[in-house]
């Protein structure tokens, strides 16, 4: 039913969405609203297994911030850093990747990250992926991924950047 791997509209493969991160961008991704870049290309959606705009198209650039997720890295999850991505290095999406067990230990230190990172998102008029990063076994705690999802999605579940 869902594909491991989603085509921009331009025909380049995007894979490494787990399950959960690929259903939560889904659900999060049908709400209207309008701030920045959605209020240029409108809500994103998924068709015929291709990310697209109101237009039917788009062609993202962007960060990932998996790299980022060790313990020195995630001082990079700031607004300064998603400033300097959209305005300088000109971003059009940033991959906010949080490692489950990270949200297993303290969920409360994770969900913030996200939350500045969104908020930042918001602020730059870019879209944002939230990425369940689920290895190792962690795509099978569907309690703490719903946990997770439906956190944001009750914060930012009208927010079509997100």
């Amino acid at each position: 039913m869902f594909k491991n791997k989603l085509f921009l509209s331009q025909g380049r493969k995007t894979s490494g969405f787990s399950g959960f991160a690929f259903i939560g961008f889904v659900c999060l991704a049908f709400f209207p609203h309008t701030f920045g870049m959605a209020a240029k290309y409108g809500q994103l959606s998924i068709k015929a297994g291709h990310i697209v705009n109101q237009y039917g198209n788009v062609q993202l650039r962007g960060m990932s911030m998996y790299g980022w997720t060790n313990a020195c890295g995630y001082a990079f999850y700031n607004a300064s850093c998603i400033n300097h991505l959209a305005q300088d290095w000109k971003c059009t999406v940033i991959r906010i990747a949080i490692l489950p067990s990270a949200y297993k230990r303290n969920p409360t230190n994770e969900i913030n990250k996200v939350r500045t990172v969104m908020d930042a998102c918001i602020a730059n008029g870019i879209y944002a992926i939230i990425d369940w990063h689920a290895m190792g076994g962690a795509q099978n705690d569907v309690a703490s991924s719903q946990a997770f999802f439906s956190t944001l999605a009750t914060d930012y579940g009208k927010t079509p950047n997100i």
